[in-house]
């Protein structure tokens, strides 16, 4: 009944819905802080109008949630990000430079920017002409400076200068937006510490320091308002997104379940057990998983009025960076004395507010766009840190004992070297064919075994190298087949399209335990019943019981049966015929409708990706959904091999051009599928284990990228019916 959350990945819906809630809340927060530093927080006296008071009444209550609003984000982080974590963890595939990289990206991008800019605005306005009669009109505003002075001392100014609770004067720490997003680094750090502490012990050292800072910094607090354990409740607040994320509970459970939670805190704040802000952070932290769970059950969709402003995610962290510094400036600058309730105050509040929002978005243009590019240099460097220069994949060996088909519960982390499998095959001799011999135990631990394992969504394994049969005929497929196998090879990709399963099949019959096997559906048979017989048909062309991996070739989304032909892969998966499924060349929009409409993720996507067209936005997205990447014409189609860079990389390494270029795709997590029909080429193909690529080379290739680089059909497109279909399906409405 209760269990966790197989697969990663969130339904389109559900993502319109939170991107509105991120944005939505920094939006909050921003007018929060502008009606604080312009109005001080307060309300007209009776002595003003009463359509002024009306007027601030609403402003004031429109803008008062900011602290809810920070929560809210803390919540949504936790979703979005430890939740995903979590599942990860719990199949064996959080990778400790992927989760850092992409936290201290975010930081070093963002933060350090925002607070170069606090400064150096924080300095301006100390030397505007308005800065005295600012202060003098707003002294209220500075009665929290208090929460961020710490006396004198090492041990303060680390605490200060780690939770950022001190930005160049005291007067100025106000900005608590930035500190928040400070605190969030270490609630990634602790929760990391925390899921993968049962694989490594040392995790406890880090759990233990993130926890004595927090201790620090509430022994800190000479204002006594307990920012230590706010920090600590804060992370509990967070956690709440992770639950709401990774559980799967019936919905009766949930709802009987926050309404036990919400009663339990209300017995608590009644006995004055709970501090009044606990009881409100934690009220608004399960209001808003609660939220979150709802709209995931209902499957209610995002009104389409309401979907512009999803569009505010993009730069919400941005905003929440920069706007309090901007707001400050402004407010010195243009309203320094402005202490008067009027319409005028009302308009020059407003346009503050649009201020910051224009500069947040040229700040997300400038600094926070630049966070994937960052992110690929620190893991990059965080891999050949970790393994003292010896690349670090993403993926996972399996037990020996598991081979071929393992399951997330076999996972262990052995040696590439030391796990024999079965039966071995002869290596390539030198450029022919190879004899049809039962291979050495040997041979296998020397190649096969070299390949790294990549752990599916659905707990099976691929190799992360395989051999494409695209344009082999039938004919030479099974000589083929049965070199590259001979050569350590252990995953082959065919298709119904390429008319070579016949021939692939005949290869297979000596050596099925020993691969895994993939192949794809002919456009022509999208649809749920053609989809059926179409894989029998493929079935019995290969002669197997059992297909490792079904993809759905192209989306053809004018064809309209792209949903359906994916609920047949589902109904395959679960008749057992097929072990996991899988599409190709779909784009982002195509993966979300499948995931939204079924709510199953695939576990494969195979794309065109090479180093002239490197697809880094798809490739994003099939993280966030925990899809596997697997790359046709890996190689650009021979083109990526005649490039001055990579050449000049092999010369370095002593390799070939197509050894870098495969090296390239190992390092980044992605599953290969070279195309060769020789044998020499297929060894030379496989022998990639015994160099490395540097931080620089991989700099180097990824500015390699073009915006004209496919070389294959567009997925948009491809796959179109004849004139005839389409005006058949249109007269018929269909």
């Amino acid at each position: 009944m209760i269990g966790f959350r197989a697969q990663t990945g969130v339904s389109s819906g559900l993502s319109d819905w939170l991107d509105l809630a991120r944005g939505l809340a920094a939006v909050e927060v921003l007018t929060f802080h502008s009606y604080q530093l312009m109005f001080m927080e307060k309300l007209p006296g009776e002595s003003y109008d009463p359509a002024i008071r009306m007027v601030y009444s609403i402003l004031w209550a429109a803008s008062a949630n900011g602290p809810a609003a920070v929560l809210v984000f803390f919540v949504l982080s936790g979703y979005l990000v430890g939740g995903p974590a979590l599942v990860r963890g719990l199949r064996g595939r959080l990778s400790a430079a992927d989760y850092f990289s992409a936290r201290l990206s975010r930081l070093y991008v963002v933060l350090l920017p925002a607070l170069t800019i606090s400064f150096c605005l924080y300095v301006s306005a100390r030397q505007s002409s308005g800065w005295q009669a600012y202060v003098t009109s707003h002294q209220d505003i500075y009665d929290s400076q208090v929460i961020f002075h710490a006396p004198v001392g090492v041990a303060a100014a680390i605490c200060n200068s780690l939770f950022l609770q001190t930005i160049a004067c005291p007067e100025f720490a106000g900005n608590v937006a930035l500190w928040s997003l400070s605190n969030e680094f270490w609630y990634y750090v602790l929760f990391f510490a925390l899921i993968s502490v049962r694989k490594k012990p040392g995790y406890i050292a880090m759990i233990v320091t993130v926890l004595g800072l927090f201790a620090l910094a509430e022994h800190l607090d000479a204002g006594g308002t307990h920012i230590g354990l706010k920090l600590l409740f804060f992370f509990f607040v967070w956690c709440l997104g992770v639950i709401a994320y990774a559980l799967v509970i019936p919905a009766w459970a949930w709802c009987c379940g926050f309404l036990l939670s919400m009663a339990g805190l209300y017995l608590l704040t009644s006995k004055g057990l709970f501090p009044q802000w606990a009881s409100f952070s934690m009220a608004v932290g399960i209001g808003t998983a609660a939220c979150i769970v709802a709209i995931d059950h209902l499957k209610v969709r995002l009104p389409s009025f309401l979907r512009a402003g999803r569009e505010l995610a993009k730069f919400s962290f941005s905003l929440y960076a920069v706007h309090y510094p901007i707001l400050l400036f402004l407010n010195v600058t243009v309203a320094s004395d402005r202490q008067e309730f009027t319409l005028g105050s009302v308009g020059l509040n407003a346009s503050f507010i649009l201020a910051c929002l224009l500069i947040a978005a040229i700040f997300y243009f400038a600094f926070e766009s630049r966070t994937p590019t960052v992110r690929d240099w620190l893991k990059a460097k965080m891999l050949h840190g970790w393994t003292g220069g010896r690349p670090l994949h993403p993926t996972v060996v399996v037990d020996a004992a598991a081979l071929p088909y393992a399951l997330a519960s076999d996972l262990a982390m052995v040696p590439a070297a030391a796990a024999g499998v079965g039966p071995s095959l002869p290596s390539a001799a030198s450029g022919g064919p190879l004899k049809q011999t039962e291979p050495t135990r040997e041979h296998l631990a020397m190649t096969a075994t070299r390949v790294p394992m990549v752990l599916l969504n659905d707990g099976h394994a691929l190799p992360q190298l395989g051999l494409g049969v695209w344009q082999i005929d039938d004919a030479i497929a099974p000589e083929a087949v049965t070199s590259a196998i001979g050569a350590g090879y252990r995953l082959i990709d065919t298709a119904a399209d390429y008319g070579n399963e016949s021939g692939v099949g005949a290869a297979l019959k000596r050596a099925r335990n020993q691969v895994y096997v993939t192949t794809k559906l002919r456009n022509e048979d999208q649809g749920y019943d053609r989809t059926m017989r179409a894989f029998d048909a493929s079935l019995a062309r290969l002669q197997l019981d059992v297909v490792d991996l079904y993809l759905i070739h192209w989306p053809c989304p004018e064809r309209r049966a792209y949903v359906e032909t994916w609920r047949a892969l589902v109904e395959l998966r679960k008749q057992g015929r097929v072990r996991s499924i899988g599409v190709s060349n779909f784009m982002a929009d195509h993966l979300e409708r499948i995931v939204d409409e079924t709510g199953v993720v695939p576990a494969v996507n195979q794309i065109e990706l090479h180093p002239a067209f490197q697809q880094r936005e798809l490739r994003n997205i099939h993280e966030r959904y925990g899809i596997v990447t697997q790359a046709w014409s890996p190689l650009g189609r021979g083109a990526a091999l005649d490039n001055p860079r990579i050449l000049a990389i092999a010369e370095r390494c002593g390799c070939s051009p197509a050894q870098i270029v495969l090296r390239w795709h190992l390092e980044n997590g992605t599953i290969a599928i070279p195309k060769s029909a020789n044998a020499a080429r297929m060894a030379e193909n496989i022998d990639l284990f015994d160099f490395e690529l540097t931080s620089e080379d991989h700099d180097v290739i990824s500015r390699l990228d073009r915006p004209d680089g496919r070389i294959g059909p567009n997925p948009a497109t491809y796959g179109q019916m004849s004139l005839f279909r389409r005006l058949a399906r249109r007269l018929s409405g269909t």
